[in-house]
């Protein structure tokens, strides 16, 4: 019952990550608004702020290392809609016709697919000179800034969402 949105926004190479602080901020406003944010992620350190959340925040639960790839599957494809930054929960998404907003940063969707049968429209990137500069996000920040991402706001992203929620 309710409102349920599946969050991905680390990921194993900065280009890609969207920021630690901005990401907690955006997952407290998602559970603020929605009955259910299920958060994903692989390796330890995105375990650990995963389950993080879901200490903070009762609408959140940790699906970090908790599903096999099968029931991560069977939980998107029940989902509202995932935001997700260049991350295989876009591929799920997309696989199983969930919707998306995606947050982009070196890389660009264009390049890297913002996911079949995705609307274009609700990406979330920065029109910056120096992107994208890198595929898959695993080159440095040529500049040591990483402005791509960090100047994207939650409330960037958020309103997105909304959008596509038809608010």
């Amino acid at each position: 019952k309710g409102r349920w949105v599946g969050v991905a926004l680390l990921s194993a190479h900065k280009g890609n990550c969207y920021p630690i602080d901005q990401s907690a901020e955006l997952i407290k406003q998602l559970a603020a608004r929605y009955d259910k944010v299920f958060v994903f992620g692989n390796g330890t350190y995105q375990k650990q702020f995963c389950e993080g959340m879901e200490s903070l925040f009762p609408a959140v639960v940790s699906v970090a290392e908790r599903a096999s790839l099968d029931e991560q599957m069977d939980l998107i494809s029940v989902l509202d809609a995932v935001v997700t930054v260049d991350h295989p929960v876009l591929s799920l998404a997309s696989l199983v016709g969930t919707p998306a907003v995606s947050v982009w940063g070196a890389t660009h969707p264009f390049i890297e697919s913002c996911g079949y049968g995705q609307d274009p429209r609700y990406t979330v990137q920065l029109d910056l000179p120096c992107r994208p500069c890198s595929e898959g996000g695993r080159r440095p920040c040529l500049f040591g800034h990483y402005e791509c991402m960090t100047r994207i706001g939650p409330e960037m992203v958020l309103a997105k969402l909304l959008k596509l929620f038809g608010r």
